[in-house]
């Protein structure tokens, strides 16, 4: 999944952005519209 920056620092902030987080197989890029560029990210992780 990725997200423009506001809407991650708007949404991830509830509850349900944090339960995604906290998913294992939950992949989050956050990217930068106007540089164009990912700049945060949380790895998938396999168990």
């Amino acid at each position: 999944m990725a997200v423009e920056r506001n809407v991650f620092e708007t949404f991830f902030k509830q509850e349900v952005g944090q339960f995604l987080l906290e998913e294992p197989g939950f992949c989050l890029f956050v990217f930068d519209a106007k540089m164009e560029e990912i700049i945060e990210w949380k790895p998938q992780v396999n168990f």
